[in-house]
């Protein structure tokens, strides 16, 4: 008998275990309804504690929808010629241009419950560059850091993910750099010739007519289903650039130019002349080299 007992208890304990939320609502019930029965308050089940990533990702959400009921815009830091796709074209055009040394200085350093990232924004590419050494980050945690970015640093229009963003207060940047406009359809050619169709002989359909006079017949009306065009999805762009020790905080400074303020002197056109001079000057292993060519063409 002892086998029987050990399958019956397996299986007790398999089905008890798939259906345990169900026997736990049961149970709860059922000390409630007792517990009102003698007079006691019956006991609420405890609230389920949120993750660390939930609890950052919902504290970040509520402090960047909260912008949208304030009057201020946030977007005092974006420079103009991002509204206009051209003109940022021409602002980047260069290798180390202004606007993406500028932002490359606004650096957001953020701890995460998935590790600390070092992020801010790169005009180029339109996205929001991090380091981190954690390879794997969650879109949403890097959503979180985002918002909390472009809070800081007054740049809300570069927050384009529209499942986040308001229904009517999406981002300005979206129409102009991330969703094309439709094409135009072809116009036809009006030039194209057309066929005579009176040179051919017309055929009675047959079919057609006894269709339509047959009693049987009856319109059928069909109903086509109504499809909504799908909404333009736009979400942001995370670019990963590798390890926190990877990023170069220092930034090479420009040497000042030696101005006198406009000063002209014909002592300082000497001095001038004779540096240009000297560095025209041929050194001796140049002028060996030369001379021993010259050897060799004359032989």
């Amino acid at each position: 008998m002892k086998p029987v007992y050990f399958f019956t208890t397996s299986v007790l304990l398999q089905v008890a275990y798939t259906n345990r939320e169900i026997i736990k609502n049961i149970y709860t019930e059922i000390r409630n309804n007792v517990l009102q029965f003698f007079g006691r308050k019956s006991i609420t089940p405890p609230v389920a504690l949120k993750s660390p990533m939930e609890t950052y990702i919902e504290l970040n959400l509520n402090r960047f929808l909260k912008t949208y009921e304030s009057t201020e815009k946030y977007c005092e830091n974006i420079d103009d010629g991002f509204y206009e796709k051209d003109q940022l074209k021409q602002l980047l055009v260069e290798a180390n241009n202004p606007l993406e040394i500028e932002w490359k200085r606004r650096i957001l350093y953020e701890s995460t419950p998935r590790g600390n990232i070092m992020m801010y924004y790169n005009p180029y590419k339109l996205g929001f560059v991090y380091y981190s050494d954690t390879n794997i980050m969650n879109v949403s945690l890097l959503n979180a850091a985002a918002m909390k970015y472009c809070i800081s640093y007054r740049c809300r229009d570069f927050f384009v993910d529209n499942g986040v963003t308001p229904e009517n207060r999406h981002s300005a940047l979206i129409p102009i750099h991330f969703i094309e406009p439709p094409a135009q359809p072809k116009s036809a050619d009006k030039s194209a010739t057309k066929l005579d169709n009176s040179a051919f002989a017309k055929f009675k359909n047959y079919s057609k007519q006894t269709e339509k006079s047959h009693p049987n017949n009856k319109k059928v009306t069909i109903i086509e289903p109504t499809v909504t065009p799908p909404k333009d999805v736009c979400k942001n762009r995370f670019i990963y650039m590798g390890k926190m020790s990877n990023l170069n905080l220092l930034q090479p400074i420009k040497k000042p130019t030696n101005t006198i303020n406009g000063f002209k002197s014909q002592h300082l056109d000497n001095l001038k002349g004779e540096t240009q001079l000297q560095e025209r000057v041929m050194s001796y292993k140049d002028f060996k080299k030369r001379s021993t060519n010259n050897d060799k063409k004359d032989v």
